[in-house]
């Protein structure tokens, strides 16, 4: 685990395995309620060939929130990554980078991923959609459905309330939660009151397309989201491969062997430095 004060706040990421040429690094970013090591079997797995980088997020594990909430912004949150990458590879500035992104990090892995320009060497997504994805989403009644619980996380100090006392239940058998979820919910509510402040520009920030690689898996039972067409990922990449697969919304767990043979093969075919 590393440990350092990025931007003023104490951050903490996992760094293990090591760069090699050839290889792209790999920059894994968790969802909620998760921190980091809901990454583990991945981490174990790749970081036998390819350097691996797993941030927490604010608010999970030991990286500090803050008193400013516009540090869950989605920009604040790419320059805290950028900061992370700069810092971890000191002596390969220009490395090529895999970013692989599950839930509302999913939103953070598709920003990153456009800041990095020509570094980008591929996308992955794990049940996870870009803001402006999901705006276009909520046209659509089965989304809505899907994502009612986005309102109540809207909710000044009703989530928080809720999960203090049914966190147990909500997430029983979720081995990586983070220790205090609620930590978490500044993610959400800076990214949709971005989507609700400013709608035209935050779908039209999705409009350009990544020209890298992007493979997406879904887990064909995911309960809050809806799988992907490949008209809706069109739009967002010029060259996207999509999965379907029989699962729910953690796939890196419930399916890790299947997911991790997928994303090796995608690392050696498509994202090549």
């Amino acid at each position: 685990m590393v440990v350092a004060s990025l931007r003023g706040l104490r951050t903490e990421w996992i760094d293990e395995g090591e760069s090699s040429p050839g290889n792209p690094v790999l920059f894994f970013i968790h969802g909620f309620p998760d921190n980091a090591r809901v990454w583990s079997d991945q981490i174990a797995h790749f970081s036998k060939t390819y350097r691996v980088i797993a941030p927490h997020l604010r608010g999970a594990a030991g990286s500090e929130s803050g008193e400013d909430r516009s540090r869950f912004d989605v920009d604040a949150v790419a320059l805290d990554h950028l900061e992370i990458l700069r810092a971890a590879l000191a002596d390969s500035p220009n490395a090529p980078v895999v970013v692989v992104g599950h839930d509302i990090g999913g939103i953070h892995a598709w920003h990153l991923a456009r800041l990095l320009g020509p570094r980008l060497a591929g996308l992955v997504l794990i049940n996870a959609p870009d803001l402006g994805q999901m705006g276009r989403r909520f046209s659509n009644p089965r989304q809505l459905l899907k994502s009612w619980y986005i309102e109540v996380i809207l909710m000044p100090k009703v989530p928080e309330l809720i999960l203090d006392r049914l966190e147990d239940r909500i997430f029983r058998g979720l081995s990586s939660r983070t220790e205090k979820p609620s930590a978490l919910l500044g993610h959400y509510r800076e990214a949709f009151a971005r989507l609700r402040r400013h709608p035209a520009s935050t779908l039209a920030r999705s409009v350009a397309r990544l020209d890298a690689p992007v493979l997406v898996l879904w887990g064909a039972k995911d309960p809050y989201l809806l799988p992907p067409t490949e008209q809706e990922m069109q739009r967002l990449a010029s060259r996207p491969q999509i999965r379907i697969l029989e699962g729910g919304h953690w796939l890196q767990h419930e399916k890790h062997d299947k997911v991790n043979a997928l994303i090796e093969d995608f690392l050696k075919q498509e994202a090549r430095p």
